[in-house]
């Protein structure tokens, strides 16, 4: 349930827009970028701390059914519930779709910033973890200005 859009000025340049979701608390943005074949469509959700990923959802692309396609399945956005977009250092570093399974390439602190990929889809993957990264550098200054220590 939204209580509406927000608009925030990003440098006197841009207005991005936030939705903030009331019934649970968090913050919900648009994410759009490059796959293989298309341009995806969708919205992340974060938790009130600016840092917990509360979801992830994708509503429009033309993605290869069963490959890329498989971005708006629920198995693979249920992947991103958790994870985290600052390090424990309090640096941005946004959560990565990797090629395989985490398990097996990361370990320790890493584990909470990347997802598993999804087999025959390294463009798409790879496209999700660079426009996510993407999209979020942009509202940076409205987390750092807003977040409750």
């Amino acid at each position: 349930k939204s209580t509406g859009q927000q608009l925030y000025n990003f440098n006197n340049k841009e207005y991005l827009p936030i939705y903030i979701s009331s019934n649970p608390s968090s913050l919900i943005i648009p994410i759009s970028g490059k796959g293989l074949w298309s341009t995806l469509y969708g919205y992340i959700a974060l938790e009130k701390d600016f840092n917990t990923v509360k979801g992830i959802t994708f509503y429009q692309h033309g993605e290869t059914p069963g490959l890329g396609g498989e971005v708006d399945k629920l198995w693979f956005q249920k992947n991103f519930i958790g994870k985290k977009i600052y390090d424990i250092n309090d640096k941005f570093v946004s959560v990565e779709v990797v090629k395989g399974k985490v398990s097996d390439i990361y370990s320790g602190n890493k584990v909470n910033h990347a997802v598993d990929g999804i087999s025959g889809a390294t463009i798409t993957s790879r496209g999700v973890s660079n426009f996510i990264k993407s999209d979020l550098e942009r509202y940076l200054n409205y987390f750092k200005e807003n977040k409750v220590n």
